[in-house]
């Protein structure tokens, strides 16, 4: 199965608002390109995530306690 995730150090700000805050995947803007983008961008913009698709981004304490590492 795919990874749908990533574990970062740091998770950067929304690419198109840094009022949006943190990104919460880095996606596939359909008709676009990449780019870290917050919850409301994800669902505006129609991003999926999956291979050729996006990832969602975590901080390791957050993938922790999900059981992911």
């Amino acid at each position: 199965m795919p990874s749908t995730y990533v574990v970062m150090a740091t998770i950067p700000n929304c690419d198109f608002s840094r009022a949006h805050g943190r990104a919460y995947a880095d996606a596939y803007i359909p008709g676009g390109g990449w780019a870290n983008v917050c919850e409301a961008c994800f669902r505006d913009y129609g991003c999926r995530l999956g291979t050729g698709a996006g990832q969602e981004l975590l901080l390791p304490e957050e993938a922790k306690e999900r059981g992911l590492s």
